[in-house]
């Protein structure tokens, strides 16, 4: 099967918004965080996996920012 595009495929792909890609992090604790790079530091979006309980602590909640070395 053959898929035809009319226009170009990386317009079509690309994301006008210009927000920056969320990347994975692992913590030398096992944890695996997802975010995103901002001044500060590295924002976490979601914990991914690790401990099951590490969602509880106010340190990997959602939006907070953290310093990586």
């Amino acid at each position: 099967m053959v898929l035809y595009t009319p226009c170009d495929i990386q317009a079509v792909m690309s994301d006008p918004s210009g927000e920056p890609a969320l990347r994975e992090v692992a913590l030398s604790n096992g944890l695996i965080l997802l975010g995103r790079d901002v001044e500060e530091g590295f924002m976490i979006e979601r914990v991914i996996s690790g401990n099951a309980n590490a969602y509880l602590l106010a340190c990997y909640q959602p939006g907070k920012v953290v310093k990586l070395p």
